[in-house]
């Protein structure tokens, strides 16, 4: 019998694999922000736990609370006051952990309606990355109108609020996910595990330069719109199983190990589309083959020693986003 070609590339892919599995080094994939569904908290202002800031108006709060949660017991309630935009983050610099060309951000939210009132939008939920390094630019956000249950991004360049199609169920929750390409700079959103959108990074850095640093992902509470009615608007949000982690390269279905799953989804793009592309040239060949078996794992990535992951002491920093926030409106 006549082996065909296609068959003997899938039988040197199989053989590989094994044999990869018994030689092959731990990926340095690493996790830089574990919540731990912020069971470990305390049920009180979320702001000076385990190092996490808040920056904005007083009259916006976010809290640790166990009444309303999306898995254990506890999570965090967000309450937006008006004309109060507001972040809370933990902050990181580039030694706190490996870059890798993939940061991923994840979380579940559970907004409530703000209003019925036709014309208003907001306020925004979500969550927002940025690179201090680079000037505090934005490289990209998602997150959820809560006057409508839009799901929303802001577009490359502009930074304005740009509508993905999908919306949310009110008083439900909802998983959330962007996934930022340091490479292409790039990133995406996906709800619920179905992908949303691909947008450059909204901001470049001073200079023009690509954004090349992670410096924290934080959980924003914002107007959506320039106009009064909206930003006066107040609105609640719950967080939970808030989450940051390194991805590599050849990690194509996103679950944190490069193993044999990742090389089943090369082969079938393999000359195809951009499905098994790991260096970010837009298409899946050889090369790409390669990085994957570098990377070959076969194991979940390990999380970073927490000894490691020690986040920047510059509140300061954190204190400037609010400044951003004049130009993130939604058109």
């Amino acid at each position: 019998m006549t082996t065909s070609y296609s068959q003997r590339v899938r039988l040197f892919t199989v053989c590989l694999a094994a044999l990869l599995t018994v030689v092959a080094a731990h990926a340095s994939a690493a996790v830089i922000l574990d919540s731990g569904g912020f069971e470990s908290f305390t049920n009180t202002a979320l702001a000076g736990q385990q190092g996490w800031l808040m920056a904005g108006s007083a009259t916006s709060t976010g809290t640790v609370q166990s009444s309303n949660v999306a898995a254990g017991s506890k999570a965090v309630r967000i309450d937006r006051g008006a004309d109060s935009d507001a972040r809370w983050a933990k902050l990181f610099s580039s030694t706190d952990f490996s870059m890798e060309r993939y940061i991923r951000v994840s979380w579940d939210m559970n907004v409530l309606r703000s209003t019925t009132t036709p014309g208003l939008f907001g306020p925004f939920f979500g969550s927002e990355v940025y690179d201090e390094a680079a000037g505090f630019k934005l490289a990209g956000s998602l997150g959820v109108d809560a006057a409508t249950g839009d799901v929303l991004y802001q577009a490359a360049g502009t930074g304005a609020l740009a509508e993905t199609g999908a919306t949310v169920g009110f008083n439900q929750w909802t998983h959330f996910e962007m996934l930022l390409d340091y490479t292409t700079q790039t990133y995406r959103g996906f709800m619920n595990g179905t992908p949303l959108f691909t947008q450059g990074f909204v901001d470049k850095a001073n200079g023009g330069g690509p954004l090349t640093q992670f410096s924290d992902a934080d959980i924003s509470a914002l107007a959506a719109a320039p106009d009064a009615g909206s930003r006066a608007l107040t609105g609640t949000a719950f967080f939970d199983n808030f989450n940051v982690e390194t991805l590599q390269a050849a990690d194509f279905n996103r679950d944190g190990a490069v193993d044999a799953l990742d090389l089943d989804i090369w082969e079938g793009a393999f000359g195809l589309n951009a499905s098994g592309d790991a260096n970010g040239n837009g298409k899946t060949d050889a090369s790409d083959f390669l990085i994957w078996q570098r990377q070959f794992d076969g194991s979940a990535a390990p999380a970073l020693a927490a000894s490691a992951a020690v986040p920047e002491p510059t509140a300061c920093l954190l204190a400037l986003l609010p400044l951003l926030a004049a130009c993130r409106r939604r058109k």
